[in-house]
């Protein structure tokens, strides 16, 4: 008689570890799901990252095109002789160039 009341408690002491287990894969479950999601939202940002700095490395080689370009011909304006018309012309063609630019 003994031994069945130990094999009882036995019994009852495993049912109360297998309740405790299914509770710890329940919250381990809870827990990778979160995981989950935040990785899911971290490949979202750097997909979101890598595609903001592919559009500005582009906006920056064209940017850096124009710079070339208008400083090549600063100076070879620069380099021509300069009377009164002229200024006023280079003048014209400099705001213009910056109006254009930010208009």
């Amino acid at each position: 008689m003994n031994q069945l009341v130990e094999k009882g408690n036995d019994l009852i002491s495993a049912e109360t570890d297998l309740k405790s287990l299914r509770k710890k894969e329940g919250e381990l479950n809870d827990i990778i799901g979160k995981l989950e999601e935040g990785n899911l939202f971290c490949q979202s940002s750097l997909k979101t990252a890598n595609s903001r700095i592919k559009k500005l490395t582009e906006q920056n080689q064209v940017l850096s095109g124009e710079k070339a370009n208008y400083k090549a011909w600063y100076e070879k304006k620069l380099g021509e002789s300069i009377t009164k018309a002229t200024v006023r012309e280079l003048l014209k063609e400099i705001f213009a160039r910056i109006v254009g630019k930010n208009g």
